[in-house]
């Protein structure tokens, strides 16, 4: 006669599928307690050349200086890539609302595209 019976697989996996549903929302909602929504509300584009003194071909740095509306607060933002469809994507997304996370003075925002771009925070003078 057994008085303990281990629990086997079967047991310990169905135990699993039962609680897994359970959890998830929590687990996305952890997921995204990051983001907040904002808007963009003015772009400005600058390009500059990226090797000034250099003998081989020098890319194209652009820096884009826009402002975020978020909880009632205005952001400038400086962002600075060699990528164009990103200054393309970012440009599109003006007066749209998109998803940003806020660590200190860096930003990691969605654009509408879901196109993640990585920024940060700048001189108001700048926008």
């Amino acid at each position: 006669m057994r008085l303990h019976a281990k629990p086997g697989w079967r047991t310990t996996g169905l135990v699993l599928l039962l609680l897994v549903p359970a959890f998830s929302p929590l687990l996305s909602a952890q997921a995204t307690a990051g983001y907040h929504s904002a808007t963009i509300i003015s772009v400005r584009q600058v390009a500059r050349n990226g090797f000034l003194v250099s003998r081989y071909s020098s890319a194209h740095v652009f820096t884009v200086d826009f402002t975020l509306r978020m909880d009632g607060h205005s952001y400038c933002i400086d962002y600075d890539t060699i990528v164009m469809q990103e200054v393309d994507d970012l440009r599109a997304a003006y007066q749209k609302e998109v998803q940003v996370d806020m660590q200190g003075k860096r930003l990691i925002i969605v654009l509408p595209s879901g196109r993640k771009i990585r920024a940060q925070l700048a001189d108001s003078t700048q926008c």
